[in-house]
């Protein structure tokens, strides 16, 4: 990567290359140790209150989860599953049928650029805000009567839209989006 640090926020934004990994910020909250798993392959065991940072490529798509209280880490069976579609911006929680195993929450992470008002006049700033209208919403269940979330990984996703999709699939496009 480029030697950005001379430069100021304003042209690192503009001029800055697109991210080649998003970052996968994961938290135990759980009262136990558990394992994480993505796509079937064991991450590592992550201790009460641990949290760890994984990077996948921008093009991944797949699932995060544990294997706690019943949880199969190998087939996601009987898991909760943060799912991710990056080609397409999209997230989304998956609920086995047979039981939750434990509560996931996706919260999409949004750098902030600030710039000075000689680069964006500040009757901007509110109108930047606003661009995100119902993109890059938080995803959460921790009930098996989680009302917005899917029963199976979905098979097709919407064409990308100035408009969100409609829950339980959610999306944030933009550079630099994260997760956690």
């Amino acid at each position: 990567m480029y030697n950005l640090l001379p430069l100021s926020l304003a042209t690192i934004a503009l001029w800055a290359p697109h991210a080649l990994a998003v970052k996968y910020t994961i938290s135990n909250n759980c009262g136990q140790p558990i394992n994480l798993f993505a796509n079937g392959i064991n991450q590592g065991n992550l201790a009460v209150g641990e949290v760890t940072t994984r990077e996948y490529a921008n093009d991944w798509s797949g699932a995060l989860y544990t294997d706690a209280n019943g949880g199969d880490g190998l087939t996601g069976q009987r898991t909760t599953r943060a799912g991710f579609h990056n080609d397409g911006d999209y997230y989304y929680i998956v609920i086995d049928t047979e039981r939750l195993n434990t509560g996931v929450r996706i919260e999409p992470l949004v750098p902030v650029v600030r710039c000075s008002a000689s680069f964006i006049p500040p009757f901007m700033f509110s109108r930047v805000r606003q661009q995100n209208n119902d993109f890059c919403t938080s995803a959460m269940c921790d009930n098996k009567a989680c009302s917005s979330v899917l029963r199976a990984p979905p098979e097709i996703f919407p064409a990308p839209s100035s408009s969100p999709p409609a829950p339980p699939i959610r999306a944030c496009p933009g550079n630099d989006v994260g997760y956690k």
